[in-house]
């Protein structure tokens, strides 16, 4: 299971790099910023929080052995567990969304 976890992982990077080089990103990239707590960006994304029988069985069944295997990690405490299901607007000061996004 790790070769395949390794191969896939090889794999994105090397997309990654190939749009890179090709300046074709199919993706959005946010710069690195160097104070967190007086940042003003703002970005629109809609998430789900999963109910709680679905964030234990991904806690006990998935992070718990993560972090056995690699206890440096961070990992989300279960009450922060969600997903993102998509990035509608990326993060910018000001705002590049209104309020027809959000109702959207």
């Amino acid at each position: 299971m790790i070769n395949l976890s390794k191969k896939a992982q090889t794999e994105v990077i090397n997309e990654i790099e190939k749009q890179a080089s090709a300046n074709i990103m199919q993706f959005s990239t946010v710069l690195p910023v160097e104070n967190y707590a007086n940042d003003p960006r703002i970005a629109l994304t809609s998430v789900h929080f999963p109910k709680n029988f679905f964030k234990e069985a991904i806690f006990d069944k998935i992070l718990k052995p993560l972090k056995q295997i690699s206890p440096d990690h961070y990992y989300y405490p279960s009450d922060s567990l969600h997903l993102t299901i998509k990035n509608i607007r990326l993060i910018n000061d000001p705002p590049t969304f209104n309020e027809e996004d959000v109702i959207r």
